[in-house]
This record gives C-alpha cells, sequence and structure tokens, in this order.
C-alpha cells in the first residue's frame, strides 16, 4: 500500500508543472456563477476540467519516460495504476470543493437564497461524470499510451461537448436532476456505490491492459 501513495505523491509532484491549469478551474467557476449557473453546473465542469488536467500526467509520462523512474522506484504496476487512480479522485475531489466555495460565495455577493442549495444533487451528477469518462479514459491510457490513446480517450469528452453545445442541454439537464431527486435520499447512496463499483472494476481493467503492454 505504501507504494501505492508513493505513486500518488509522485502524480502530485509530476502536475506541479501544470500549475497553470489549476487556475483555469476557478476562473470557469466564477464565470458560470456570474451567469447564474447551478452547484450542480459547476460541479459537472469540475469534473470535466480536473479529466483534462489529469490527461496531462499520461502525456508526460510518456514524454520523460517515467516509468523508467517508476522501476526504478519499485513500483509495480498495481500500484501505479492504483497510485493514479487516487491522485485523480483526490483531484476531482478538490476541484470540486473549489467551485462549491466559489459558487456559495458569489450567490452571497449576487443576493441569491439558499446559496448551499444543490450542492449535494451537484456533487451526485458531477461524481458519476467524472467515474464512467475515467472508467473509460484511464484503461485506455494505461493500455495504449498517450500519444496512441489520447483519440480513443477523447470520445467521451466530444460527447459531453456535443451535449453541452445542444441548446436545451441546460433546461433537459434540470429537468433529468429533477426526476432523479424523485427517488429521494436513496439515489445519493446509489450514486456512490454505482461510481465505487465501476471505478473498480475499471481499476482491474486498467491493470490488465497496462500489464499487458509492457
Amino acid at each position: 500500500m505504501s507504494n501505492t501513495f508513493n505513486m500518488a505523491r509522485l502524480d502530485f509532484y509530476t502536475l506541479k508543472s501544470q500549475t497553470a491549469m489549476y487556475f483555469i478551474i476557478p476562473v470557469i467557476a466564477v464565470f458560470f456563477s456570474m451567469t447564474g449557473s447551478p452547484l450542480s453546473v459547476l460541479g459537472f465542469t469540475a469534473a470535466w476540467l480536473v479529466l483534462l488536467v489529469n490527461t496531462n500526467l499520461f502525456a508526460i509520462q510518456e514524454k520523460y519516460g517515467l516509468e523508467r523512474l517508476y522501476s526504478s522506484l519499485s513500483l509495480d504496476k498495481k500500484s501505479v495504476v492504483l497510485g493514479r487512480y487516487i491522485s485523480t479522485t483526490i483531484n476531482y475531489l478538490f476541484a470540486f470543493l473549489v467551485v462549491v466555495i466559489i459558487g456559495v460565495i458569489m450567490s452571497f455577493v449576487q443576493g441569491r437564497t439558499n446559496p448551499v442549495d444543490g450542492i449535494v444533487e451537484g456533487f451526485c451528477l458531477s461524481l458519476l461524470v467524472f467515474t464512467l469518462i475515467s472508467a473509460i479514459q484511464l484503461p485506455i491510457y494505461f493500455g495504449a499510451g498517450y500519444t496512441k490513446g489520447r483519440i480513443l480517450s477523447m470520445i467521451p469528452f466530444l460527447v459531453i461537448i456535443g451535449f453541452v453545445m445542444l441548446q436545451s442541454f441546460f433546461e433537459k439537464l434540470g429537468s433529468v436532476i429533477q426526476t432523479i431527486l424523485t427517488f429521494g435520499n436513496s439515489i445519493y447512496a446509489i450514486s456512490f456505490i454505482v461510481s465505487v463499483v465501476v471505478m473498480v472494476i475499471s481499476y482491474y481493467i486498467a491493470v490488465f491492459c497496462y500489464k499487458r503492454r509492457q
């Protein structure tokens, strides 16, 4: 387990060169807050941006041959994969916290009622988006590498962008959220369980793909 956390720490150290990317998250959060977007949309945006940032990990890994470093540090392939999943998840949780704080502050500034309304719903929605895209993206990168896998891994992003570009997207998103809420508090537990199960399955697929590539 120590190797796994060492790998996660190494990922955070690697992302120091990408610090500028993290400033995009609060900037976009402020922009969406000024347009009156609900916290559910902010959470959705956080998940999307973090996944773009984490894509750079694989690009840097391939460019500088970091797999040789992983081997020299006695990091086995399972530890490399699990460490990457952990660092990716921590990045997402941090980004979601940032956009929520900004969203609440902007709500107070703009004098809106119930500034914290929609936080739980937003988290559930963004968690599912983050999970589904990660579950596809990470095994592809571990199996094919960044150069070969980047086109395939962009498919989930392109699908989401296509939906966002539709004029009625946010209206439909709101109606979907309301429909989901009819399930009551149980939907939160369901969202969490589904996300965990999907990520666990994705992890084992990623390990299998990574071992076959090496």
